[in-house]
């Protein structure tokens, strides 16, 4: 899925309020921020990034477009059914494997995650490593 491809797909009509219009967020992000745009990750097509209390349930959100603070609501495009979805995430219980951090050390990175004010800090450090990803909002 390239991000020309998301600026040319239409609203679907059945589309929740809270749910994301692809092509008009895409449009509107590729005209602001240019090359500027997250596009690539290794193999990988990125198209969003964000950060919640309960990631999974989330990332459920994004697929189903019922959450009450937006979605991206991919079921709701037919062009992009027989695309591959890929999500890579992070949350507390990984910490646990991370034998090459001290305690302090996830103690600290589970503080942030635990404060939405840190998942936040998170957010927008990703984001300016990587850049703006085509299909997040403010």
């Amino acid at each position: 899925m390239h991000v020309v491809n998301l600026t040319t797909l239409g609203k679907p009509a059945s589309l929740p309020i809270s749910a994301c219009d692809f092509g008009a967020i895409s449009k509107l992000n590729v005209a602001l921020f240019g090359n500027e745009i997250c596009h690539k990750k290794s193999h990988i097509d990125i198209v969003y990034n964000g950060q919640d209390a309960n990631v999974l349930s989330r990332i459920r959100a994004h697929f189903s477009g019922n959450s009450g603070n937006g979605a991206l609501g991919i079921k709701y495009y037919q062009a992009l059914s027989n695309n591959h979805w890929s999500v890579s995430l992070f949350h507390r219980g990984i910490l646990e494997k991370m034998s090459w951090l001290s305690a302090g050390e996830q103690k600290h990175i589970s503080d942030f995650c635990s404060s939405h004010t840190g998942r936040i800090a998170i957010e927008g450090a990703w984001r300016s490593i990587y850049g703006w990803p085509v299909l997040c909002k403010a």
